[in-house]
């Protein structure tokens, strides 16, 4: 017994806080061993010097192991859930979605995990980017050589496990050819720091956009410097890395034509959306710029125009934000209105309801009411939705026939007196 437990290394099987798995000579000289119904014993031993030892697999001969491997999906499962200690549905889900994980053998499985903790991958790590294991241990070793040359710690890198030998091989003299050119700083380092973003994370992002990993340094530095410099926040770079892909002299002529139309704030779709998208704001704004002179802005225009201080103007547009994208031709054409009709600023600082609708709107319903000589001394009646405004005219309709039946009646009577 204590030459058969001299032979198990400590790479895979989870029991308490051991970990357990016969070696490949121990398999071929003996048994197959299979993980998928291991079951463990204690195990003591007075004689052999072994009583630190809690638990040995049961092992079975060949012909058993060769028919439960059958199922790999349940195989590569039971080793996912024994090697990190990992439900049923985590471990299945991955089997899925990688599907290496099906034909590798157990073995080898554990294997890749005993490599990835060799190189310095933690078991958290592990467990957290299944994949890592989906693959051959010599292409992990291979791998492995090619990240340790990057200016990046291992536990940032892991993401780049992803990226196929040849890549690697590519990405690796690029990193070189770029400390020469600029020192002490990478690609990597330098869109973490300026996008504001994890090491990992940023990592995770060249995966997914991997033609960042292609394009030159200093293109990605200058690109970066247009867009910041002009106030693009880095959460909108982060959310259009597609802005990348344009020259700097691109990036720069497409920003500064969003600036002259007036797009506030800058964003990276001004640098890929169509030109003539670009002409159709820079209409748009010239026509709101005409409509709100001779001043520059909504505040000052609605603070002219109401009558009140600027704070004012700014505190009643807060409490009504929608107005900071209302057409100013029909606020100015709005107001005119009602100010013609003997209302005050206050009136419509007291209803700023009624902005939001339309001029040909509050106009038809106005003639309306006045035609009824109904004419509103509240604001708030224009506000209403067309089935109310007509219950409205029902209703003082329905008042004022009482009255002209008295009216008509004190009329008969002074005739027949």
């Amino acid at each position: 017994m204590s030459r058969h437990l001299a032979s198990i290394t400590k790479i895979g099987l989870t029991y308490g806080k051991s970990f357990f798995l016969p070696t490949k000579n121990y398999i071929r000289k003996n048994f197959m061993v299979s993980v998928s119904s291991c079951k463990f014993n204690e195990y003591s031993s007075n004689d052999s010097g072994c009583s630190n030892v809690n638990a040995i697999p049961e092992v079975k001969d060949y012909n058993e192991f060769l028919q439960e491997s059958k199922s790999s999906i349940h195989i590569g499962c039971k080793t996912l859930m024994q090697l990190l200690r990992i439900n049923e549905s985590t471990a299945l889900r991955a089997v899925h979605m990688y599907p290496a994980l099906q034909k590798l053998p157990c073995l080898e499985i554990m294997q890749n995990y005993e490599t990835l903790s060799a190189i310095g991958i933690q078991y958290q790590s592990i467990k957290n980017n299944i994949w890592l294991l989906a693959d051959t241990k010599e292409v992990i070793k291979v791998k492995a050589r090619y990240i340790q040359l990057l200016p990046l710690e291992l536990k940032h890198a892991i993401p780049f496990f992803n990226l196929k030998i040849k890549e690697l091989r590519t990405l690796v003299t690029l990193m070189k050819i770029e400390d020469n050119e600029v020192p002490n700083i990478s690609r990597i380092h330098y869109l973490s720091e300026k996008l504001q973003c994890p090491l990992t994370t940023m990592c995770n992002i060249l995966m997914k956009h991997k033609y960042l990993l292609k394009i030159p340094f200093q293109r990605i530095k200058g690109i970066t410097d247009i867009l910041i410099g002009h106030g693009v926040t880095a959460e909108n770079i982060l959310n259009d890395l597609w802005v990348f892909r344009y020259k700097e002299n691109t990036v720069l002529m497409r920003v500064k034509k969003a600036i002259e139309a007036g797009v506030n704030p800058i964003k990276p779709w001004v640098v890929r959306c169509p030109e003539s998208a670009l002409n159709e704001i820079f209409r748009r704004n010239t026509q709101r710029h005409k409509a709100l002179e001779p001043y520059t802005n909504i505040i000052d225009f609605l603070a002219a125009k109401l009558q009140c201080s600027k704070q004012d103007a700014e505190d009643f547009v807060d409490r009504n934000p929608a107005i900071y994208k209302m057409d100013p031709w029909k606020l100015k054409n709005v107001i005119q209105f009602l100010f013609d009709k003997e209302y005050k600023p206050e009136h419509l600082m007291q209803t700023p309801r009624l902005l939001y609708f339309g001029y040909k709107t509050i106009l038809n319903r106005y003639i309306e009411l006045e035609l009824l000589k109904m004419k509103p001394t509240n604001l708030r009646v224009l506000c209403k939705s067309n089935a109310e405004i007509e219950d409205y005219i029902q209703k003082h309709k329905s008042m004022r026939i009482p009255e002209e039946q008295l009216k008509s009646a004190k009329e008969e009577d002074g005739i027949s007196n």
